[in-house]
């Protein structure tokens, strides 16, 4: 089997290593290997979006020094277009359930993850869920969030295919983790493989 490369293609090797380190980093010859850093994006995406990133990636490419790359990833970060948190939410097939990353768009059922405290406008068609930050995370996760989650879809339609948005307010790891799980305690409670809502498909 031939693996040779045509000239247009720009190689990007990925590597899953696990090898604990004191300091959590450490230098090895011709590279720098970063403990965890892998699956942990956002240590070293300085929090650009891979939509924000195919946008430009003409540019992103050009750039021959590290502190170029950062520079201009600062500047894309920064602008923040409406429509590149639209275009980062993705529809689950027929369930009428989207996941992505985003703001409260206005008329929209939304359940909001990683809200911060003060942020909640007294809006019916928008349920604010924060990330547990003290006491015990699981139990207020499973005793609070994930019920509070569920009776909001159903109250507001679920099982008729109303569109809900679940979405992170941002790309951390936390907020990014509770908006997932939620969609799929979604999925597996009210739908089946087919993306039908499982109590109609049983008449």
């Amino acid at each position: 089997m031939d693996f040779t490369l045509p000239e247009e293609c720009y190689p990007v090797i990925l590597v899953t290593a696990s090898k604990p380190v004191p300091s959590g980093y450490r230098q090895f010859e011709g590279f720098m290997y970063v403990q965890g850093a892998a699956d942990d994006e956002e240590a070293w995406s300085h929090g650009l979006k891979s939509i924000q990133f195919w946008d430009r990636h003409i540019r992103l490419l050009a750039c021959s020094r590290e502190e170029e790359v950062v520079r201009l990833i600062k500047e894309i970060v920064g602008e923040r277009r409406t429509d590149e948190v639209k275009e980062d939410v993705s529809i689950i097939a027929a369930t009428g359930l989207s996941l992505g990353v985003g703001n409260v768009i206005p008329e929209r059922t939304m359940i909001i993850c990683g809200a911060r405290k003060g942020s909640e406008q007294g809006l019916d068609n928008v349920l604010y869920l924060h990330n547990p930050t003290k006491g015990k995370p699981v139990t207020a996760l499973t005793q609070q969030i994930f019920p509070q989650a569920v009776t909001f879809a159903l109250n507001h339609g679920i099982l008729n295919n109303s569109p809900i948005s679940v979405l992170a307010t941002d790309s951390t790891r936390p907020n990014l983790d509770l908006s997932i799980s939620i969609t799929l305690i979604l999925l597996s409670l009210f739908f089946n493989d087919n993306g039908t809502p499982i109590l109609c498909s049983q008449h």
